[in-house]
């Protein structure tokens, strides 16, 4: 359920506005309990399903791809098929094991 409404400034920006500021927050701290428990953004976790990734191997930095229900949420973790290796992640390593950019693990 959408709470807030998208609206335009007068210099054409896109603002938000909070129709009911309780139900926003009770929302929006259950959105964070959810980030504490998984030791993951939603919005990472998100990219993380539609793009993938990118691991460190023996091979180099290697893109990687979630298959089809390989996430245990209990675990907070997920298993990972590169070019070269299946492997399993922790969610909370992301930036040191594994990425969503190259970038980010040079």
């Amino acid at each position: 359920m959408r709470l807030t409404e998208e609206r335009f400034n007068k210099n054409g920006n896109t603002v938000y506005i909070v129709e009911k500021q309780y139900q926003a927050n009770q929302k929006l701290g259950n959105l964070e309990n959810t980030e504490d428990d998984l030791g993951l953004d939603l919005g990472i976790f998100a990219k993380l399903l539609k793009y993938g990734g990118y691991i460190k191997t023996v091979f180099g930095i290697e893109k990687f791809k979630i298959p089809n229900g390989n996430i245990d949420f209990k675990g907070k973790l997920f298993y990972v098929i590169t070019e070269h290796t299946l492997r399993t992640l922790l969610f909370k390593d992301y930036g040191v094991t594994w990425a969503l950019t190259k970038e980010e693990l040079k």
